[in-house]
């Protein structure tokens, strides 16, 4: 693919905006950010199979490692956290890919468990646990325990009523 007159088309485009392109990089970049606050987890998922299936059409024929799609999603996913793989890319789409993620990806994979911003979380739902049965015997010394526990927490409440005085002695 000839990748000149892509460069071409861009260069003119970011000629003729007022502010030489910088504000389409911007509101590209926040769009970036704002998605993947939204959903951290599905945006380094569509990373990953996207990535791979770029990767893929890129390098397929061209490099003797990529025989199918999980041979990519192999070179992907590494490239998110460690790199390590015996998969390297051979053409330049693959080595943009590749870059582009080695950039990008430890720092996404490092955000994949937060907690999403957007409006499609939900609060978690309470889940209720059974009340475990008590053995009789159990309830016997807990009686006591329960009155000498009420014991003290009549003696606290009385100290925190009491004039300032009294509270020092206690």
């Amino acid at each position: 693919m000839n990748t000149r007159p892509l460069l071409l088309l861009a260069a003119i485009a970011a000629a003729t905006s007022p502010d030489m392109g910088k504000g389409a990089l911007d509101r590209f970049k926040g769009g970036v950010r704002e998605g993947f606050a939204r959903d951290p987890m599905g945006s380094v998922l569509a990373t990953v199979l996207g990535s791979a299936w770029l990767f893929y059409k890129a390098e397929r024929g061209h490099n003797p490692k990529v025989k199918s799609y999980y041979d990519a999603l192999v070179y992907v996913s590494t490239n998110l956290s460690v790199g390590y793989s015996d998969i390297f890319a051979k053409t330049p789409r693959g080595k943009a890919i590749g870059t582009a993620l080695m950039t990008y990806g430890p720092a996404m994979a490092a955000k994949i468990f937060d907690t999403p911003t957007g409006p499609a979380v939900a609060a978690p739902v309470p889940v209720p646990r059974p009340v475990p049965a008590v053995a009789p015997a159990a309830l016997a010394g807990s009686k006591e325990v329960l009155e000498r526990l009420d014991r003290i927490l009549a003696i606290l409440e009385a100290t925190r009523d009491a004039p300032p005085t009294l509270r020092d002695r206690a």
